[in-house]
């Protein structure tokens, strides 16, 4: 505890740190040494490259958005450690000086899900016939909504069965194949329910 006051107190002299950047820092600290007591280290002498590892693995989990903040201060505190005697190694070079960012894994629908949302139009009607379509490109393709909404005649090449699209986002050309249920639906939209009109979308 009084390594870890003594630490805060000289960085806030040196930095000028912000009241709240010292509590996080205090609060990753701890941490961190809590997680060291719990590895059976009680003793700065004992601290090792291979237990450092360990408690920064083994408190990833409670920080969901990453340790960004975290990483920092547990650096810098083993580095005072290091300058201030507590220890003998510069363990701090044992953690990366950055982290990386926390990835947010999007799910999608399982397959009972899509056929759920795939039965939901009423095929019998306009509206129905068109969403269809759409939907169904989306699940097959993986295109993105404003690029089925932007797709033209000239963008699908029946005799080929397959999608020429330039992506909105990105603006590179794609070309991927026509599964026979996504043709069929198109077709289906545009001789039974798509209004007669110049328009080529």
């Amino acid at each position: 505890a009084y390594a870890v006051e003594r630490y805060c107190e000289v960085n806030t002299q040196n930095q000028m740190l912000m009241p709240s950047t010292i509590a996080t820092n205090k609060s990753a600290i701890r941490q961190f040494l809590f997680c060291v007591e719990e590895l059976g280290i009680n003793d700065f002498d004992e601290l090792t490259r291979g237990i450092v590892n360990s408690c920064i693995t083994i408190l990833a989990p409670q920080y969901p958005h990453g340790m960004k903040s975290c990483i920092p201060a547990i650096r810098s505190f083993l580095a005072f450690a290091f300058d201030t005697g507590l220890i003998s190694e510069p363990l701090q070079t044992a953690i990366p000086e950055t982290a990386a960012p926390r990835r947010v894994i999007r799910h999608g629908f399982s397959l009972e899900e899509q056929d759920i949302l795939l039965d939901a139009p009423v095929r019998s009607t306009v509206v129905g016939k068109r969403d269809y379509a759409m939907m169904l490109l989306a699940v097959q393709t993986g295109l993105r909504v404003i690029d089925i909404s932007n797709l033209t005649f000239q963008n699908i090449d029946w005799r080929e069965s397959v999608l020429n699209v330039v992506q909105h986002k990105t603006g590179r050309p794609l070309s991927m194949p026509m599964e026979p249920a996504v043709g069929n639906a198109i077709a289906d939209y545009i001789l039974n329910g798509r209004p007669e009109c110049k328009c080529s979308h």
